[in-house]
């Protein structure tokens, strides 16, 4: 290889290390059914029926690939004709002002890509047009009124662009507006209240695209937002099967290393085919760290070789991510190990129980935590004051459990459950003996 193709890779390969750290999956697969029915749901945005809304869910836990997701279905529906895409995260900040940003961010984009109005900035700056755009005002949080569907509450901002819709809608213009971590939507917020209306109104070819964790229904219900869990428009990222992660390694050699000119036989790319996809462990963000360590591992060569670079040693840092994955589940809870240790012995254990079962197996496990160390008991009493409900949502959150379409616990991802058992080296004595009905889980495996 010449100095010029030297660099050719090296430049590639930076690129993909860097990609790797934005959170970019650096190969699309296994999604394909749930983006099919979400670009065919806005191929034209049809009238909400009824009260069921016009809103599309994608629900998982962390690292499944929602956010991955809802970015390839915004690409594919850019490509669209008439159709415009735009993405609002929502903040876990529970000030008044960030959720009044996000009103003003999701009225002023429909606005303008429906209507041609300018984009939101600063509120004075629509103020000042807003006499010239018709849209009156985009921004005032306006006399709450009770809608005709669903029994939902509408503010002025959307209700005014709804009634503005006959003159100025521009001839085929629809919007799909991808609203990611909607568990963070704060009850009575204006983001709930303008997601909701945007729910409902049947005048706009507005998609909502919701993604969000495992207690997304329940904490948008709470909210005031009232998505239905309709099966044909909510989807609950699985793990991928090992082939779509063997194809999907199988693509970043097609597509990015090959053609930059990586050495390398065809028999050491069908042992980091298989090795990656064994490794992973079916996640996604597992197979992105995977993938990631072995780029990073070819640019750390003096030559990049496949057939030089150490399986084993790249191995092993995808590990150690995996293993802080794992950590920030558990860390990210507020609840100590050796409760969560408590509920996941018990999903191993099985047999199975839902979230009510949950929640008395972990107010149980603090009780027996309590009486290991006294001085937990008023760290418990502040931090879920719900006791076994509030632990049992805080995890929910965190994603250190989820909770599948009939309601019953499972691990996100058995190699979770592994963990977390090795790091509660000293397990709980539990006084409520484990549920006699329903079928066993043997291996906390995760919602079907």
């Amino acid at each position: 290889m010449g100095v010029e193709g030297k660099r050719r890779l090296q430049a590639v390969l930076e690129e993909l290390a860097t990609r790797g750290v934005r959170g970019e999956p650096y190969a699309f697969v296994g999604r394909k059914g749930p983006l099919s029915m979400i670009t065919r749901l806005l191929g034209p945005v049809a009238a909400p029926k009824a009260d069921e809304g016009n809103t599309v869910m994608i629900i998982a836990a962390p690292g499944a690939g929602k956010s991955a997701l809802a970015r390839q279905a915004a690409t594919v529906l850019a490509g669209q004709e008439g159709v415009r895409t735009g993405v609002v995260r929502m903040s876990s900040s529970a000030k008044s002002s960030d959720q009044n940003e996000v009103r003003r961010k999701v009225v002023g984009y429909v606005a303008h890509h429906l209507f041609g109005a300018p984009l939101p900035t600063e509120e004075e700056e629509h103020v000042a047009k807003r006499s010239e755009w018709g849209v009156k005002p985009f921004f005032r949080r306006g006399k709450e009124r009770r809608a005709a569907a669903g029994g939902g509450m509408r503010f002025d901002a959307v209700g005014d662009l709804v009634n503005d819709a006959g003159r100025r809608l521009i001839a085929g213009r629809r919007v799909a507006l991808l609203v990611d971590e909607v568990q963070n939507v704060k009850e009575g917020s204006a983001a709930a209240d303008v997601l909701n209306d945007l729910h409902i109104q049947k005048a706009l070819p507005v998609l909502v695209v919701c993604s969000g964790l495992s207690n997304s229904f329940q904490a948008l219900r709470a909210a005031g937002f009232s998505p239905r869990p309709d099966p044909d428009r909510n989807f609950r990222l699985r793990r991928l099967s090992d082939e779509d992660c063997r194809e999907a390694v199988r693509l970043v050699f097609r597509n990015d290393l090959l053609p930059a000119g990586l050495p390398g036989s065809e028999l050491a790319q069908g042992k980091w085919v298989e090795r990656i996809a064994a490794e992973s462990d079916g996640w996604p963000s597992h197979l992105q760290n995977c993938i990631r360590s072995m780029i990073v591992g070819l640019k750390g060569q003096d030559e990049p070789n496949l057939d030089a670079l150490d399986m084993d040693a790249v191995m092993e840092g995808a590990a150690v991510a995996r293993q802080e994955y794992y950590e920030d589940r558990v860390t990210a809870s507020n609840v100590p190990v050796e409760i969560v240790g408590a509920l996941h012995r018990r999903l191993a254990d099985g047999p199975e129980f839902d979230a009510r079962e949950a929640g008395e197996v972990l107010a149980d496990a603090a009780d027996a935590l309590i009486e290991r160390r006294p001085r937990y008991a008023e760290e418990w009493r502040d931090a879920f004051r719900r006791g076994g409900k509030d632990c049992f949502d805080s995890l929910l959150r965190a994603g250190a459990v989820s909770v599948d379409a009939a309601g019953m616990c499972h691990s996100p991802i058995p190699s979770l459950t592994t963990h977390i058992l090795e790091r509660d080296s000293h397990p709980l004595e539990l006084s409520l003996p484990a549920h006699a009905s329903g079928s066993g889980n043997a291996t906390g495996s995760p919602a079907p």
